[in-house]
C-alpha cells in the first residue's frame, strides 16, 4: 500500500479506518519479496533525512507490532505515524519514550516521542530513489 505526501495528514488521523486504506493505491514490484499488509510504502518528505532520505524518495516499510516497540533496533530508520503527523527518523529507545535523530542533525535537532504519542511503527526495510549516478569516464584502452 503506498502512503504519498498527498495522502499522509489523512493517514495519521485514518489509518485504522479500512475503507480509508483500502482507497489507497497498492503497487507491486517484481522481484520484491515485501507483500500483504505488513508492509507500506510512504514518500518522503522534507530534509531532516539527507543524504540518506531525499524529498521524493520513498521507502518500504514493515509493521513493528506495539508489543516489540521497546526492542527496536536503535538507530536504525523508522516511520512514526503519531495522531497529527508522519515523520521518518533514526530511533532509540530510552525508557517508555524514543529519541528521534536525524541525519541532517546540524539543522534538525533530536526530540523524544512519547511512547503512547505513537500510533504505528514502521522499520524502513528499503529505499527507492530515483537519481541514477552521473556518467563516469574512463580510459578506453582498446
Amino acid at each position: 500500500i503506498y502512503v504519498p505526501i498527498s495522502a499522509q495528514a489523512g493517514y495519521a488521523q485514518h489509518y485504522l479506518n479500512p475503507v480509508f486504506v483500502n482507497s489507497l493505491q497498492k503497487i507491486f514490484i517484481p522481484g520484491m519479496p515485501y507483500r500483504g499488509n505488513r508492509f507500506r510504502i510512504f514518500e518522503v518528505d522534507g530534509e531532516s533525512m539527507e543524504p540518506t532520505l531525499k524529498q521524493g524518495y520513498h521507502v518500504i516499510s514493515e509493521i513493528v507490532d506495539r508489543e516489540y516497540y521497546h526492542q527496536i533496533a536503535n538507530y536504525y530508520v523508522y516511520v512514526v505515524v503519531t495522531i497529527d503527523r508522519i515523520m521518518i527518523k533514526r530511533l532509540f529507545f530510552r525508557e517508555n519514550e524514543f529519541v528521534a535523530i536525524s541525519d541532517n542533525d546540524e539543522f534538525f535537532p533530536q526530540f523524544t516521542i512519547k511512547l503512547q504519542d505513537i500510533k504505528e511503527l514502521w522499520l524502513v526495510k528499503r529505499k527507492l530513489d530515483w537519481e541514477m549516478a552521473p556518467p563516469k569516464r574512463f580510459e578506453i584502452k582498446v
